[in-house]
């Protein structure tokens, strides 16, 4: 992998990171609220993305590329589009 790929794949992880954390946020918030149901599903998104994210980290892009493709619209739309692009183009 080149240098340019490596800085692009660590730029987007750390968007990532802030989406994860923004969604961990958002269920937390919706918890206090006691919108239970929201906030199950604002952690299964940041459990889903953090797995892509883990998957990325690992190098193994085949399964990234696997659970981005099982990832719903909202989660998968996240994932910051240089790094979404990239994995889907690199199979």
């Amino acid at each position: 992998m080149d240098t340019k790929t490596k800085r692009m794949i660590a730029r987007n992880l750390r968007l990532l990171d802030e989406e994860i954390t923004h969604l961990k946020r958002r269920a937390q918030e919706h918890a206090k609220k006691t919108l239970y149901r929201m906030a199950g599903v604002a952690y299964i998104d940041a459990a889903d993305l953090m797995a892509v994210a883990d998957a990325v980290r690992d190098e193994d892009f085949d399964a990234a590329r696997r659970l981005l493709s099982d990832l719903e619209t909202e989660p998968r739309e996240r994932v910051p589009s240089d790094l979404y692009q990239w994995l889907v183009h690199k199979s």
